[in-house]
């Protein structure tokens, strides 16, 4: 049991905490949606914005939209809807609630486990202010990954809880907690793995971790008794129930996004490149939290640019790092579980399979960025153990540590405003951001800059001609020119590359009826409401078009 004066130094960190992360992350109050998930997944989503219902809970557990399956997700959104309608600050305000709370229980789960209160708090505030961390928390669509972190937490401090006397009423809550994490979000998958490395340190339950971390004695894990040693057969026996939850919902997300189109297709990726991008992409990662600069909503797929020399050397490092951990393992236990932790839980984002077109992702790093944390924090104490100043020293260090990532957090959440800002930004820290560039040229198109919006979009274009999407803006933003036929022709390009892009064969009906084609238009508004039967623009232009087809038909039938 804590102390007393024990358990309130944690509360006043904790408190501590809560307040500089609320407080840094606040400016969000203020921030729009944007126009990248946002509006798919609540902004011009009718079913999210009705709260929750009986009809939303069904969907939000059977629909494939977005190429994810993540009921609980859905429905945090329709609930945030039903309380704050499309306050867009509110929901942030929600992800930033969330994550105040993952870093938190970090602490308390770390503190439990290590008996180590400075090492766990160094973590949990570098989880909470870190701008990696920012993607995540600021992006309204990204409420999957503080959700599913939270569940991810608990699924932890319930197996802790398990392993000091297990028992099957103290594994159901285990069980529990990772099925609800995989319902906010699949990246969950990993969680037994990391289960495995935490009985190897700090529970010491594969009775082969050393009880001494080199750190001094109060800040040792507690002692052995509390954790019973069991053979390595038997910790992975007891963990079958979450391999499978975690093995169903691998295959249900694989399924759901190979129908949605969002895997890439090997012919289009080639295996040797994706490994190529996953080793850089692994060493990047580690880069960018321990000096995250040049963040950026989108980072694009390299393809077969990336250099050999570039690789080999990436490949290398990872291969000393994993050498060096496992050679120290007797020594500082805490660096396999913190080394392995990263590598695993990256690993179904790493690009081996490859979802969308990105090459990394910020977000990606929510909760892979803890192992590398947790290496740091218990390293440093344990390589100054015999240094006299270590104490003045480790603190000052921590301290500027937390600080810098605080500072940058902040200066990194002011581009997630709105779309201009944070498309902007995107655009200056990489090169040839196809993403980017489409979607400065809309966000420039609905402020009224069309010569901007054109420049932007005619580049996304030469980058990548085959999307839809951005065809149809580049259509759009020349019918507001008044250059109706070189619209026409982007808008049939989107509807070649992708048949049901409802947007495009509307403003496609909509040319062709101000041509007196209404004929052709008439096709165009039924499609759209085939794929999008509620759509009243659709319905109303539809009926128009049709009374002018009678109109036009009317004098011939008179004239025989």
């Amino acid at each position: 049991m804590q102390k007393p004066a024990d358990s309130r130094r944690t509360a006043m960190i904790c408190l501590l905490l809560a307040l500089v992360t609320v407080s840094i992350y606040f400016p969000i109050r203020n921030h729009e949606f944007i126009d990248f998930d946002d509006l798919q997944y609540i902004a011009e989503n009718p079913i999210v914005q009705g709260g929750i219902t009986r009809a939303g809970i069904i969907w939000a557990f059977t629909t494939d939209l977005t190429g994810n399956w993540h009921p609980l997700t859905w429905l945090s959104h329709m609930l945030d809807c039903q309380m704050f309608g499309l306050d867009a600050g509110a929901h942030h305000m929600v992800n930033v609630g969330i994550h105040v709370i993952n870093a938190i229980l970090l602490l308390l789960v770390l503190r439990q486990m290590t008996g180590a209160l400075w090492q766990s708090a160094f973590v949990a505030a570098v989880f909470a202010l870190h701008p990696l961390h920012v993607e995540s928390v600021a992006w309204a669509s990204e409420r999957k990954d503080v959700l599913s972190a939270l569940f991810w937490i608990l699924t932890m401090w319930a197996y802790v809880h398990y392993s000091k006397r297990p028992g099957l009423k103290r594994y159901v809550p285990v069980v529990i907690f990772l099925a609800l994490g995989l319902m906010a979000k699949p990246m969950l998958i990993t969680i037994p793995f990391v289960l495995l490395l935490m009985d190897f340190w700090p529970l010491g339950r594969m009775g082969s971790a050393p009880m001494s971390t080199s750190v001094k004695q109060t800040d040792r894990r507690p002692p052995r008794s509390v954790t019973h040693p069991a053979d390595f057969t038997r910790l992975i026996v007891e963990k079958i129930p979450l391999f499978i939850l975690s093995a169903a919902s691998a295959l249900v997300t694989l399924t759901v996004q190979s129908k949605g189109g969002a895997v890439t297709s090997v012919q289009k990726l080639s295996l040797g490149l994706r490994i190529e991008n996953s080793l850089v992409s692994y060493v990047e990662y580690i880069a960018k939290t321990f000096w995250p600069t040049n963040l950026a909503v989108f980072y694009p797929h390299p393809l077969d640019a990336l250099q050999t020399l570039v690789v080999l050397g990436a490949g290398l490092l990872l291969i000393i790092i994993s050498a060096a951990v496992l050679i120290t393992k007797l020594r500082y236990p805490f660096l396999i579980t913190g080394w392995v932790w990263y590598l695993v839980t990256l690993l179904p984002v790493i690009g081996i399979i490859q979802i969308g077109g990105q090459a990394m992702a910020d977000r990606y790093m929510y909760l892979p960025m803890i192992g590398l944390l947790i290496m740091v924090a218990w390293l440093v104490p344990s390589l100054l153990s015999h240094w006299k100043e270590k104490r003045s020293f480790m603190a000052a260090a921590a301290i500027l540590a937390i600080s810098s990532c605080a500072l940058a957090t902040s200066n990194q959440l002011s581009y997630w405003e709105n779309d201009l800002t944070l498309f902007k930004h995107a655009n200056a820290v990489t090169t040839n951001n196809y993403i980017a560039d489409a979607h400065l040229g809309a966000a420039l198109g609905k402020a009224g800059d069309l010569n901007g919006a054109f420049n932007y979009l005619a580049e996304s274009l030469r980058l990548k001609p085959e999307d839809a999407g951005t065809q149809n803006n580049m259509g759009i933003c020349l019918a507001q020119q008044g250059r109706l036929s070189e619209a026409m022709r982007h808008f049939e390009e989107a509807v070649r590359i992708d048949s049901n892009h409802w947007n495009a064969h509307y403003n496609l009906g909509l040319i062709l009826a101000g041509k007196g084609n209404f004929q052709e238009a008439i096709g165009h508004f039924r499609t759209v409401l085939r794929i999008k039967p509620d759509s009243r623009e659709a319905g109303s232009e539809l009926e128009k078009a049709e009374e002018h087809l009678a109109r036009m038909k009317e004098p011939n039938m008179n004239h025989h």
